[in-house]
């Protein structure tokens, strides 16, 4: 290219220093996606709508944002102490009990199943034991791994 300087970014993007720093990145940010909680976050209301009358869908949505606040507070103080890959395989690892759970409740709903009009609180809790488990390791974790791996020479002049 004419013009271009040597050590551009191109060249640095480039470079095996970058790239495999910026593939792990990259498929930490799309697993953290594809555990499912924007779906659960985005939809929250309408899960609790089809859960059944035990409490208001939108306070419910309240509740998981608070939830979601404290935990990822506290869990930022622990990143350095427990380490980031115990963190993000617990965190991944808890994340799939509540969420198994909620999909049975939703699977056995429709066929009435006796005895399941008693246990409308489960995806109540279910969802706040499913945002309190990701939010302990995946929504910060990664953005952290991140920020450490991908070289300051790239980061520092085009980030």
């Amino acid at each position: 290219m004419k013009g271009r300087k040597p050590g551009s970014w191109i060249e640095r993007l480039g470079s095996e220093t970058v790239v495999k720093p910026l593939l792990i990145s990259l498929g930490l940010m799309v697993f953290q996606q594809s555990l499912g909680y924007p779906s659960i976050v985005y939809f929250s209301v309408t899960i609790f709508e089809a859960a059944g009358k035990l409490i208001n869908p939108h306070l419910s949505s309240v509740i998981i944002g608070v939830i979601l606040v404290l935990t990822v507070g506290c869990s930022s103080f622990f990143v350095d102490s427990v380490g980031r890959r115990p963190l993000l395989l617990t965190s991944g690892t808890c994340s799939t009990v509540p969420l198994l759970i909620l999909g049975l409740y939703f699977y056995w709903k429709p066929t009435h199943v006796q005895g399941l009009e008693s246990i409308e609180w489960i995806p109540l809790i279910m969802v706040l034991v499913y945002v309190t488990t990701y939010a302990s390791g995946w929504i910060n974790v990664p953005w952290l791994i991140m920020t450490e791996i991908i070289p300051t020479n790239v980061v520092g002049k085009e980030g």
